[in-house]
């Protein structure tokens, strides 16, 4: 997890490709990060749990058209604490056959990393 004290306001902020998209305005609360206006006079907001890392600027985790679709321009929109992608553990293995990645080998770690216990059971049997 990323430390919020380290953004700034006027850090800038690169892509997955490192190209800078946005200037920071202020983080709001624990949750989002509000850039300075754009050139139409607009705030944008994107969630921390895009952040990958903060040194001289704030990396996202995202390629920049990619970004521009998905932020949002009214604070409140993120979720309330940085969510981390889920990790997946072992492939499930039935009779040598290995399923996709995205399942899980336990019910209970399914269900710790917000996996659809329907898609786990329907998959597992």
């Amino acid at each position: 997890m990323i430390n919020i004290n380290k953004i700034r306001p006027s850090m800038a902020v690169v892509c997955l490709n490192n190209l800078p998209f946005g200037i920071v305005d202020r983080v709001e609360g624990h949750a989002e990060i509000r850039l300075k206006k754009d050139k139409y006079g607009h705030f944008h907001y994107i969630p921390l749990s895009w952040v990958i890392r903060v040194d001289d600027a704030i990396h996202i985790n995202k390629p920049c058209d990619q970004i521009k679709r998905d932020w949002f321009m009214e604070p409140g929109n993120a979720p309330s604490a940085p969510v981390a992608p889920p990790v997946p553990s072992a492939k499930i293995r039935q009779n040598g056959t290995a399923f996709g990645s995205e399942f899980y080998s336990e019910p209970s770690q399914a269900n710790t990393l917000g996996v659809d216990r329907k898609r786990y059971y329907c998959i597992a049997r």
